[in-house]
Order: structure tokens, then sequence, then C-alpha cells
């Protein structure tokens, strides 16, 4: 007994010298680097994965303990892009309510809006008359739902990616029409025929989104028309009597649209109907109290007479969103050849610089000689 208290007592002793303390000195700063070196590393790579995938709750889980911050990176991918190349609705959101930058770029070059445009659509195809699986439809939901998202708090239209492709680029290249549509929209473009061929081909589309998900009044205007919701409508309205807003009329139009289009081509119950017709009114009856009236030069013909509000046909759409898919077609190849004539340019450009520097070097050379 004694033996091991006198043990005890040198051990004790031991720890109090400097010797000692050198050693668990040298021992803590061992564990430190052994922590910097792999478990922080290992915890981003937790963090990104968690954007990617959707896993929200284990993301802000991160967030809340302080152990990760929204503008971490793993392999020079950000986590707001991360989830947003993966169109993660939940994830995007507590990320940039976390203090994530929309607008800003990773040490890669990728920005969420660009990250999210350019999400494929994995069945779609190039026709339109393919069969779109509930997948797609639900791709393209989430797409539109980040994109309003990141929009809503600032991100840029005219941002580019690392191609120098814009977000309305990545999006007709996939044939996202409702991604395009939603950026034509945001960028205060009429909403003509184009757009409603659109609204008419991807009602699912629209139909599709969860309330739970917007987080902007826009989209809540088009989820009200395309789910009956009557009493939200009405409480949506009441704050824009008499705005000024210059996106309103756009998106006023967009709703009214969507009733209409779901009127003339959705088999509803005689309930359902009744709901959508007295939504409709409801919406041709705000209108009036718009300040600046709705009727827009995009609604006037050449001959001065007021455009049709008809809703457009299942083929006339089709029809209309080939002919979109034709011209995004001419666009990236024509996109293609100037790249190409750009990078030949720097090519020649550069191999008569050299042969004139080496020349030169020669000259130089005799002159010195003599």
């Amino acid at each position: 007994m004694s033996d091991t208290f006198a043990a005890s007592k040198l051990s004790s002793h031991e720890m109090m010298t400097g010797d000692s303390k050198g050693s668990s000195r040298s021992g803590l700063r061992r564990s430190l680097s052994r922590t910097s070196s792999t478990a922080v590393p290992n915890r981003n790579k937790s963090f990104i994965k968690y954007a990617k995938l959707g896993d929200d709750k284990n993301l802000l889980n991160m967030l809340r303990t302080a152990r990760a911050q929204p503008d971490w990176e793993h392999e020079g991918e950000s986590a707001l892009v991360a989830a947003s190349s993966k169109a993660q609705i939940k994830c995007v959101n507590e990320l940039i309510k976390a203090g994530a930058e929309v607008n800003q770029r990773d040490s890669n070059g990728s920005i969420p809006i660009c990250a999210v445009s350019d999400v494929p659509i994995i069945g779609f195809g190039t026709r339109l008359n393919e069969y779109r699986s509930g997948q797609d439809v639900d791709k393209m939901a989430r797409t539109v739902t980040v994109l309003d998202m990141l929009i809503n708090q600032g991100s840029l239209l005219i941002s580019r990616d690392n191609d120098n492709r814009t977000p309305l680029d990545l999006a007709r290249i996939h044939n996202n029409w409702p991604a395009y549509l939603i950026l034509r929209l945001n960028d205060n473009h009429a909403f003509n025929d184009e757009l409603k061929s659109i609204v008419t081909h991807f009602l699912d589309v629209f139909e599709k989104m969860k309330v739970n998900d917007l987080n902007s009044i826009k989209l809540h205007m088009i989820h009200f028309s395309a789910t009956n919701n009557i009493e939200g409508m009405v409480n949506l309205l009441d704050m824009f009597d008499d705005t000024e807003e210059t996106w309103f009329p756009f998106w006023y139009k967009f709703a009214l649209y969507v009733c209409e289009a779901r009127l003339k081509h959705r088999q509803l119950s005689n309930t359902k109907r009744g709901e959508l017709v007295e939504l409709v009114e409801l919406l041709k009856g705000f209108k009036t109290n718009f300040k600046n009236g709705f009727l827009s030069s995009d609604e006037e013909m050449e001959d001065g007479s007021r455009r049709s509000d008809s809703v457009i046909s299942e083929a006339d759409a089709v029809q209309k969103i080939a002919k979109l898919q034709i011209r995004s077609n001419e666009l990236e190849s024509l996109n293609r050849r100037t790249e190409r004539s750009i990078e030949s340019l720097r090519t020649s450009l550069q191999q008569p610089t050299s042969r004139f520097k080496y020349s030169s070097s020669l000259s130089s050379r005799h002159s010195y000689k003599s």
C-alpha cells in the first residue's frame, strides 16, 4: 500500500514539474494538429455532403452547434453551391438563413444561381411528346423554387458560370422551361404567348410546388392559383391594392393564366371547378383596382387592337416550345462557333508574337557580337 501511495505521490509530483508540463503540452499540440488536419476537413466534407443530399436535419444541427459555418467548402465547392446544384430546397433555405452569401463564388468559380440552373432534367429528352416522369416534374418544381429563393435574396440574373453561360442559357440547354419562365419574369419580361405556352405544357410542375417550401410572395401567388386557395389569394391581393411594384403586373397575369389554363385543361370535380371559377373572377375583378392598369404595350397588336386572352391549346404550346428549343440549340451552336473562333484568333496572334520575340532576340545577339 505504501509503495502504491508513494508511486501516486510521485506521479502527482511529476505532473507539477516543468518536464512533465512540457510533455503534456506537446501531447496537446499533437492533439490539436490532428484536429486541424483531420477532424475539420472531415467536418467540411460531411457538411457539404449533407447540403448536396438534402439532409437538412444534420446540416442544421452542425450550424446550430457551431460545428460548421455556412460558407464552408470541400474540394473548392461551397455548401450553398452544392445544395443549389441538386435543388435541395430546405438546405438552401437553411444556409441562406445562416448567412450564406447568394452571390459568392466558391473556390471552383461556381455561383449558386448558375448551379441550380445547370440541374439536368433526367428523362425529358429533346422532344416534348416524350413521357415526362414524376421525377422530372419534381426536379423542375424544385429548381423553380430554389431559383425564386435565390433571386428573392438578391442573386444576379446576369451571373455567368465558368463557361460564360447565364442562368437563362443553362435553363434552355437543359430544356428546363419552367425555370426559363421564372428567370424571364424576374427580369420583368412580358407575359406573352411564349411564356403562356410553357405554363400550358408544364401545369403539373406548378401544381407540384409545396407551400411550405415557398418564401416569396410571387410563387405564393402561383401556388394559390394552382391549388384553388381563394382565401390565400384574397389576403395576398389586399397587400397589393394600388401597388406600384414593377414586377406585379407580370406575375398577376401569370397567376390568372394558371387558373384559366387549369379550367381548360384539367379534369376537375364540380366543387373544384366552382372554386376555380370564383378564383378567376376574383383575379379579373382585382385588376380594375390597380393604379396604372394592366394593359401594357405587349398586349397590343400592330394595328392597335388588343391581343387575345384565350388559353393556348396543348398542341400550340408544344409547337411554340419546340421553336424555343430550336432557337436555343442555334444559340448554343453559335456560342460554340464564336468561342472556337476566338480561341483560334488567340492562337494565331500568339504565334507571330513568339516568332517576333525569337527573331528580335537573335538580332540583339548579333548586334552584341558585332
